[in-house]
Formats: C-alpha cells, structure tokens, sequence
C-alpha cells in the first residue's frame, strides 16, 4: 500500500513539474507560430472606441501590385481585422478570386487566428476550400478560393490573411475599395510598373487624393476611415464607399505591344469594333427568318419591335471562356442553337 502511495506521490509530482515548466499559450504562440510581421504590427494597433453594433475594425487592409511587360500581374494582398462583438465572428473568412481562362491562379493563401490570449490558429492549404464564384452561368471560369475560421473565432481575436495571386487581365486597370461596412484604420494600394510605364488613378466618393510615386511604384493610402452604415432603402456600399480607379501602361501602344492603352472612349469603341465585327455576318438562315418575322411590318419601328420580340424570347444561357466573356458568339451560332446572353442576342440583332 506505501508502495502504491509513494507511486501515486511521484506521477503528481511529475504533473505538477510538467504544468510548472510548460509554456504559457502566449508564450507557445511566440514560440512556435509563423505569424508574419505585418499581421503581428496590425494586431497591435490602437483603435478608437466604436459604438456597440460596430461588430468589427480593419487593421490592416493592403495589396501591392506588380505589373510585367507582358501585362501579367502579379498581387500580393494582406487583410486584418479584429472582431469586436459576437455578430463579428461570421467575418472570419479569407477569400480571394481567379479567372482561370485568362490564365489566373492563386499561388499562396495562407490565414491566422490570433486569440485574445495571444495564441494562435493557423490555416494553409489543407483548409482551404475551392468552389465557383457564380452559381447562375452555366459555364464559367470565375472561381474563389476560401478559408473559414468562423468556428475557431471569438471576440477579442484577430483574424488575418495573405494571398499571392497571378493572371493576366484583359484591360490594363485596377480598382481599390479603401471604405466598407466596417472602419479602417489603413487601407493601401501599391501598383509598380515597367520602366517607361505610368499609372493614373481616378478617386470617387472622397476628395482628390493624389499618389505618392517612388521610381516606377505608385501608392495611394487612406486612413482612419469611418464605417459605411446601412440605411434602408439606401444604396450599396459600394456606390458609397470611397475607391480608386486605376489605368496603367506604356507612354504609346503598338500593334506590338502586350498592353493596349484605353485613353478615351473612342479607344474603347475601336478595341469592340474589332472585337465583335466579325461575329455578326448573318447567313441565308437568318436572312430568311428576318424576312419572315418582318413580312407584316409597315414602318421600321415596327420591323425592329418584330426582331426585339423574337430575339427576347430565345432562351438565356450565358457561357462565358476566355474573352467570349467581351466577345459575342457568332450570329449564325446564336441563332442555330437559340439561346445566348445579352451581347449575343444584341449581336444577332444588327
């Protein structure tokens, strides 16, 4: 019996030794965990007092863009927010987007939990989810990658992300929302361009805000801003919300070169003309069948209401790879196979 005793005396002093000398969450979290600087400094920050239905604040909110000559780009984003109230744990989910027809992919996605004890969660490939971005096409190459750390969330945290994403974009353009739902105490865009290059950025829904420009990289930033409320009846906020606009690219574009300048609306109408032309040349088919719908008609008003009414009534089915997402389907295609979106059944209408 002393022998059982002075063994059970020893296994409790074992426990206690061990519970003594392990580290604390805090001190394990510093330890072990790979949490970047940049979300260690945002986590850090002081924020002001919100009212009470504020459920969270951004404390860090930035993308730098890098742009190639031969237009791919290349973006780098890191978003951090801290969860005030319980409504604010839903907003734990990292999200990003690619196009895989203009040859998009997400090269890194990686998220964090920073508990208000100081220790850590962390989320890499094997918790990411891939998934369609819109449920409505029938086909389309529009796809999302996403983390959900809802379930591991609690007020006091911060939940942070950083994404690495690569595509080549059809128009040399950007946009930046700086203002959401939620304050921010920083959002930041940086875009850096070829030697030879410029970047020009338009803001709505805020004062002018010009960039500050070292070299070839550009940086626009807005801080402390205050949330976008919701009203009823009010528009979205993002018709709301303060953004930037930006156009980059060389001083003059070529025929040879990989991107095309949009300097006016008349580059614009030039770059569709030549885009959607050559898919409206109409066959025998639809000759007869305009005849046909026509026949009856004895103004052009009336010729034109005719077609509007058959062209309606084709079924809609929007199939959008590469650029047929700008691009018409032929005519002929359309009207053989009766259904298109809305550029198609326009097209078939010229």
């Amino acid at each position: 019996m002393l022998h059982r005793l002075t063994g059970f005396a020893l296994l409790l002093l074992l426990a206690a030794a061990a519970l003594f000398l392990a580290p604390t969450p805090r001190a394990a979290a510093a330890a072990g965990d790979d949490v970047p600087a940049w979300l260690r400094q945002a986590a850090a920050a002081t924020a002001p007092a919100y009212d009470n239905d504020v459920p969270a604040v951004v404390v860090n909110d930035e993308s730098t863009i890098t742009v190639g000559e031969d237009g791919r780009v290349t973006t780098v984003t890191t978003y951090a927010f801290r969860i005030l109230t319980r409504a604010g744990v839903k907003r734990a989910v990292a999200l990003e987007g690619y196009d895989t027809d203009s040859g998009g992919k997400i090269l890194e996605m990686r998220a964090w939990l920073i508990r208000a004890d100081g220790s850590v969660k962390r989320y890499g490939k094997d918790e990411t989810v891939d998934r369609i971005t819109d449920s409505y096409n029938l086909y389309d190459e529009s796809r999302l990658k996403q983390i959900d750390a809802t379930r591991d969330a609690e007020v006091g945290s911060i939940f942070g992300y950083q994404t690495t994403t690569e595509n080549r974009p059809w128009f040399p353009q950007a946009e930046w929302w700086f203002q959401s739902d939620v304050p921010s105490l920083s959002s930041r865009l940086t875009m850096v361009v070829p030697a030879g290059w410029h970047a020009t950025g338009t803001v709505f829904n805020a004062p002018k805000l010009d960039p500050v420009v070292t070299g070839n990289s550009y940086t626009w930033e807005m801080k402390n801003l205050p949330r976008i409320e919701d009203e009823p009846a009010s528009p979205s906020v993002r018709s709301l919300a303060a953004y930037l606009a930006v156009k980059y690219g060389p001083a003059a574009s070529t025929p040879a070169t990989a991107v095309k300048n949009f300097d006016s609306w008349s580059d614009v109408s030039k770059w569709y003309t030549e885009l959607a032309d050559p898919q409206v040349a109409p066959d025998d088919a639809i000759a007869t069948k305009a005849r046909e719908l026509t026949s009856s008609a004895k103004t052009e008003l009336e010729k034109i209401q005719a077609i509007g009414r058959y062209v309606q009534n084709l079924q809609y089915v929007s199939i959008q790879i590469g650029i047929g997402g700008w691009r018409p389907h032929a005519a002929t295609q359309v009207f053989a196979k009766q259904y298109g979106d809305c550029k198609d059944k326009a097209n078939l209408m010229r």
